[in-house]
């Protein structure tokens, strides 16, 4: 993981950020989007479908940590205009206004 100060507007830079800040402490918009996430598949019966298909419990992880990433990633992308990583934390920005999504700092 290499994490450097950006300002960014891309899917791809954002999916990479965000698998990078999972690690670090989410704030109450990550913590519900991932609730609202988690309950739209557990209602997705297409998902729901190819998870069970799933061989093993290992793929069933994959799978679901792969879906919530890209869905997270995506509603991000609609609420925000841009991103900002700087001094381990990343944050979204709408309008000039930045609000804090993950806080890497005490892991440093």
């Amino acid at each position: 993981m290499y994490i450097k100060n950006q300002l960014f507007t891309n899917a791809d830079t954002l999916e990479e950020y965000l698998f990078d800040f999972e690690l670090g402490i989410p704030s109450d918009i990550i913590k519900n989007l991932n609730a609202t996430i988690a309950a739209d598949l557990k209602a997705d019966a297409t998902f729901q479908k190819e998870y069970a298909a799933q061989t093993n419990d290992e793929d069933r992880l994959a799978l679901y940590t792969d879906e919530c990433l890209v869905r997270l990633k995506d509603k991000l992308l609609r609420q925000f205009d841009a991103f900002e990583v700087i001094k381990s934390q990343l944050s979204g920005i709408k309008n000039g206004n930045k609000s804090l999504l993950y806080d890497m700092s005490d892991l440093y």
